[in-house]
């Protein structure tokens, strides 16, 4: 009982650990940390960066964009709901068989893996919801026969287009996931960002504080929280646009206008299970990832040895460099020449023995070549 009087610092919000008790926001929801906080961020309505709070009102640190306190009504908002996480549902031993099958597929040998250790790995993404509701203008075109009369007077038809100015309105929603954490090689960032995971939403259960301690969590990155923010912001009014577009998809459409769109968006945090592999091959570390969310559709990828992918360019070269190097095309010009221009007829025949007797050296430069690799 001597450490009693300890405590550890945590989020007021979701209660995640803090090593810096004067950090203005949570790391891992980035959340404001000031008392009596209202548990929502202030999104810029320029940019979509978070609004840090002072004393006259609001200012963006990133588009440099200030907004006095009565701007907070009509400023964006964006609300962190509970973190999640999924469990894993792939066995270490199917992810270690699953392993081998993708050395075997790369032609790399079982028997050269000096060591290897495979691991659970829970990586954070961001679950944006979306719902906006759009009011839009156009002017649309449809084609119709309309009368003209020509010069001799008799009347016929045509076809024309006739424009008119339309306005309508839709709601609409979306979600999409976002990879959050700057903790992954490269060799594997590529991969974890093609996870869609908005089908394993139904199965999360809630993230435990004591579960987020262990070392198989990464951590959020508040930088990738507020750069997909903004790419969250920026595409609301494209997709809006395109929507709308959708919806007169039977007529030309020129013009097409935005004239009014609200929008909210959500938030919630998902740990997304991965088995993470580290293996040696020759003296050299690399590392694979294997999602463990589903046992029927399991995927894997990462990085692996250089030297099977070159000595594959290597072997494409040479087989290239063996082929005849003959060409009845060449052939055929030479052939056509003698036979249509007869005052350098000699001249072209020359040059055909030329090319033969080339070809032939080649050939059997190439034959002995092959012969000494062999």
């Amino acid at each position: 009982m001597e450490n009693a009087h300890l405590i550890q610092n945590k989020c007021k919000t979701c209660g995640a650990p803090m090593a810096d008790p004067n950090a203005q926001r949570c790391s891992y929801c980035m959340m404001p940390q000031q008392e009596n906080s209202d548990q929502q961020a202030f999104l810029c309505s320029n940019c979509g960066s978070y609004l840090d709070h002072y004393m006259g009102g609001f200012k963006c640190d990133y588009c440099h964009s200030t907004f006095s306190l009565n701007d907070q009504m009509g400023l964006d908002k964006a609300f962190f709901g509970k973190q999640e996480k999924l469990d894993l549902e792939v066995s270490q031993d199917q992810a270690k068989t699953v392993f081998y099958e993708w050395l075997a597929k790369n032609d790399l040998s079982q028997g050269e893996i000096e060591s290897i250790e495979i691991k659970p790995l829970y990586v954070p993404y961001m679950v944006a919801t979306i719902k906006y509701q759009a009011i839009f203008s156009a002017d649309i075109g449809q084609e119709t026969w309309g009368p003209y009369a020509e010069i001799n007077g008799v009347e016929k038809k045509r076809k024309v287009m006739e424009w008119q100015n339309v306005q309508d309105h839709f709601e609409s929603s979306s979600i999409k996931s976002y990879l959050i954490t700057t903790e992954l090689s490269l060799e594997v960032q590529s991969f974890a960002k093609k996870v869609d995971c908005k089908k394993f939403m139904e199965r999360a259960r809630a993230l435990k504080n004591e579960e987020r301690e262990n070392d198989s969590y990464l951590t959020v990155s508040p930088k990738s929280v507020e750069a997909i923010t903004r790419i969250v912001k920026k595409h609301i009014p494209i997709s809006a646009k395109k929507l709308a577009k959708s919806k007169l998809s039977s007529s030309e459409v020129k013009e097409l206008n935005i004239d009014s769109l609200k929008y909210e968006i959500a938030s919630d945090y998902l740990y997304v299970p991965f088995w993470q592999v580290f293996y040696k091959y020759k003296g050299k570390n690399y590392q694979v990832l294997i999602t463990g969310t589903e046992q029927a559709d399991i995927a894997i990828d990462g990085s692996k040895p250089t030297i099977e992918k070159a000595r594959t360019i290597v072997e494409k070269k040479e087989v290239q460099s063996y082929k005849n190097p003959f060409s009845f095309t060449i052939l055929l010009i030479f052939l056509v020449a003698i036979a249509m221009f007869k005052p350098i007829r000699l001249i072209v025949s020359v040059l055909l023995g030329v090319y033969l007797l080339g070809c032939l050296a080649t050939a059997l430069k190439n034959a002995k070549a092959k012969k000494n690799n062999l």
